[in-house]
């Protein structure tokens, strides 16, 4: 009878052989002493996984985007329009060209989204919003969502749209707008949807 340390490399070589074959992210589990390669079913599995989401806006967001799935955030950094660039946070209005410029892109993790309490799993939708913290109005724009798979492909998905409304009656200033405002808040939190895409 072959020892586990034989087993393994017995699984190894078949698995070589599988890596050539077939699959590029077959792997070898060890399960109570015993080797065991994952079935064509379950490497399937494996490299379907959404690992990443990356979401870039074509446009600006005004104020900001929220990502969510089933009513849990996984993304919603709630900044000022004019307060990023990219995925990058600024200090207040350390992006004055944000109408043409540095327009936001959310990047989401599978631990951080699961961290967040998410159902995270191949097929769940992830809406996209728009955030308004500052009146007097709120815009929305088209983004595309890359999606990282654990093997290495990825897939896009187009969304949402261009639109300019005024925020709520009750969050709204009389111009011009009061000292300091845009360097401090968010003053409230309202949200706009702007279409979803799904982890697949």
């Amino acid at each position: 009878m072959l020892s586990q340390k034989d087993r393994l490399r017995q699984a190894q070589k078949d698995m070589d052989a599988l890596l050539r074959m077939q699959s590029p992210n077959a792997s070898v589990l060890i399960s109570s002493g015993n080797v065991v390669l994952p079935n064509k079913s379950e490497r399937t599995n494996i490299e379907l996984s959404p690992e990443k989401i990356i979401v870039e806006s074509l446009g600006p967001q005004d104020d900001d985007m929220r990502l969510r799935i089933g009513g849990v955030d996984i993304f919603n950094p709630k900044r000022n329009v004019s307060w990023y660039r990219g995925s990058v946070d600024l200090p207040p209005q350390g992006n004055p060209s944000w109408q043409t410029f540095g327009f936001r892109v959310g990047i989401v993790t599978r631990s951080e989204a699961i961290a967040a309490g998410a159902n995270w799993t191949l097929g769940s939708t992830v809406n996209v919003d728009t955030f308004d913290g500052w009146g007097n109005g709120y815009r929305t724009s088209p983004w595309i969502a890359t999606v990282i798979l654990n093997g290495g492909k990825t897939t896009r998905h187009k969304g949402g749209v261009n639109f300019s409304g005024s925020s709520q009656i009750k969050n709204q200033y009389t111009p011009p707008p009061p000292q300091g405002y845009f360097q401090t808040g968010p003053h409230f939190a309202n949200y706009y949807s702007n279409g979803s895409f799904t982890l697949n």
